[in-house]
Formats: C-alpha cells, sequence, structure tokens
C-alpha cells in the first residue's frame, strides 16, 4: 500500500492545493518498506491528480482540499482521508495503528472519519494497516 502526505516544516501541509512536496510511504504487511519525497511542480487539480495517480497512490492523507482537486483525485480513485493535521510522523504511527480519526489529528472545524467518496460514491472508515 502506497501512502502520500503533503508536508511542509514536518507537518501535514494545510492546503493540498498548494502543497510543494509530497512524502510517499510504502507498506507491507503493516510495516514500512520504503519512503521518499516528491517535489509537486503542477499547478490545476487534473494534473496534480494525475500526478498521484501515475506515483501509485492508494491513500492519500492530507488537510483541506478544494472541490475540483477533491473530485479529480475521486475520479483517479486515490482513497483521500481529509481535514486531518499534526507532525507527519504521528499522522502515520496514528494512521498505522488505525487511530487516525482521534480529535487530535482533525483540523479545527473537521468533522472527524471525513472522506472524499471514492468513484462508488461510498466512502470507507479508517483501518489497520495490514
Amino acid at each position: 500500500m502506497r501512502v502520500a502526505l503533503p508536508i511542509c516544516n514536518g507537518r501535514i501541509s494545510p492546503v493540498l492545493d498548494s502543497a510543494r512536496v509530497l512524502m510517499v510511504v510504502d507498506y507491507s504487511r503493516g510495516r514500512e518498506v520504503a519512503r521518499s519525497t516528491v517535489s509537486l511542480e503542477t499547478t490545476t487539480s487534473q494534473r496534480r491528480a494525475a500526478d498521484l495517480r501515475r506515483l501509485k497512490v492508494d491513500v492519500l492523507i492530507c488537510g483541506a482540499v478544494s472541490r475540483s482537486l477533491g473530485a479529480a483525485l475521486s475520479a483517479a480513485e486515490i482513497r483521500v482521508m481529509l481535514l486531518r493535521r499534526g507532525p507527519v510522523e504521528e499522522v502515520l504511527a496514528a494512521y498505522v495503528a488505525g487511530s487516525l480519526s482521534d480529535a487530535r489529528f482533525s483540523l479545527p472545524g473537521g468533522r472527524v472519519n471525513h472522506q472524499i467518496p471514492d468513484s462508488t460514491g461510498l466512502t470507507r472508515s479508517s483501518h489497520r494497516v495490514s
């Protein structure tokens, strides 16, 4: 499974649309097996979603996302976990443990467990990485 997070100064970037760096983490059997950072150069929603699809991102953990980028990510079949915040390492540990829905990882005013529906129009709840 490949998880991506837009990052800035060791934390989740507050807005995906304006993020310049993406951390990409690969998991196998619940363990991290690879990690890299990628510069985000594209400016349009469709291109940014296409870049994430090209990177084979399965799950994107981020703060806020514009409606157009959210729609493009849904069309690209990337699972998006919205309105998240916090230090990158803590967010990743919480995701792996299945506790990312904890209020300390939610943006102020954000609904816990808010996700962009997938291409079928359904959302999936938080889970442990297996």
